[in-house]
């Protein structure tokens, strides 16, 4: 399972966020999001890989022990041809994510799990 997330930088990460509790944060509040993420993918490692694919080069959860690679070209179609995805982050954040993956990979949707804000849990 391949978990997408933005490095952790002020200005890139929970910018509607940070505009009330300020920038440093919300970058707190987005790596504690993805690091809870990835604690809670760990649980399926008996029956898959775990990935953390960030969109830069960062060091950031480098404590997770986790695989890390720096996110493929493709998009989203891309990179779920190529393992089951976990979309996180906000609402918005997954209802994009399932528009985009509706609207480009078809058949391939099935091989998504959704976190994050809507539901707190993996589904």
């Amino acid at each position: 399972m391949i978990l997408f997330a933005k490095a952790p930088l002020e200005g890139r990460v929970k910018t509607r966020l940070a505009a009330e509790i300020g920038a440093r944060r919300a970058v707190a509040l987005h790596r504690a999001f993805v690091s809870e993420t990835i604690a809670k993918l760990k649980k399926f490692t008996s029956i898959a890989d775990i990935e953390l694919h960030t969109d830069i080069s960062t060091d950031a959860w480098s404590e997770l022990d986790v695989a890390r690679e720096v996110q493929i070209p493709g998009g989203l179609h891309g990179n779920v041809r190529r393992g089951r995805v976990v979309c996180a982050g906000g609402s918005g954040t997954n209802r994009a994510c399932r528009g985009r993956l509706r609207a480009k990979c078809g058949a391939w949707g099935s091989r998504v799990a959704w976190s994050g804000g809507e539901g707190r849990r993996l589904s």
